[in-house]
């Protein structure tokens, strides 16, 4: 019996590394837990930006009725950290400035407990003193990522979360200056129960992008 496909777990293609923290694990809270983590910047102006936010709002319908069993729960969710998936205007320091690289984009804040499956652009392997060179905040990638939502109030109450299986490098791009000044709280509180499978295939969710952009200031899941 073939095994049933896993509807959360995408494949993104030519988003934009932000913020790896991809060779050892940090905390990105304040006394939290240590995790590889990073964020990818989707360009809704693109082709392939329309159809990676396609995949995203299927993955992430798919999560929800995984948790929840019914849709528009996310919806309902107050403060934006706790929300992966969301405008890029959303993504903002200490001082309330949008990061770079976001202003009119989607980003995705992603993390992961298992060492992530990092391949250069000939999908070999990236040993892992070459990490912090290949997997610079600004470069272009493929990534395999996976929704997963969590309630109740003993993980911090609803969220949308997202795992980081594994990333292949596809091209240089303009590196993001380091002047702004970045703190534990600026990402995610997340819950300890993640649900992230250590997996490694690139089975992607749902058809073509429809036509309808996405605006920034809008209602992603809308």
């Amino acid at each position: 019996m073939a095994e049933e496909k896993d509807e959360a777990k995408i494949q993104l293609r030519n988003v934009r590394l932000s913020f790896p923290t991809l060779r050892e694990k940090k905390a990105t809270v304040k006394d939290g837990k240590e995790k590889y983590s990073v964020n990818f910047i989707i360009d809704p102006s693109t082709p392939e930006g329309k159809r990676s936010i396609e995949l995203c709002k299927k993955a992430i319908a798919a999560a929800e009725m995984k948790t929840f069993k019914k849709g528009g729960q996310i919806k309902l969710i107050e403060d934006p950290k706790r929300i992966a998936f969301r405008p890029g205007s959303k993504f903002r320091n200490q001082e309330g400035e949008v990061y770079e690289g976001y202003e009119g984009m989607v980003g995705i804040s992603c993390n992961s407990d298992k060492r992530i499956k990092l391949l250069d652009r000939k999908r070999a392997e990236v040993e892992l003193e070459d990490i912090e060179d290949v997997f610079q905040g600004g470069y272009y990638c493929d990534a395999i990522i996976r929704f997963f939502c969590v309630s109740g109030t003993d993980k911090g109450g609803r969220g949308l979360f997202c795992g980081v299986n594994g990333i292949r490098s596809r091209q240089k791009g303009e590196v993001f200056s380091t002047g702004s000044k970045v703190s534990a709280d600026d990402f995610d509180d997340l819950g300890d129960d993640e649900d992230d499978e250590d997996d490694e295939d690139d089975d992607l969710v749902g058809g073509e992008a429809g036509d309808e952009l996405i605006d920034d200031g809008g209602d992603l899941l809308g």
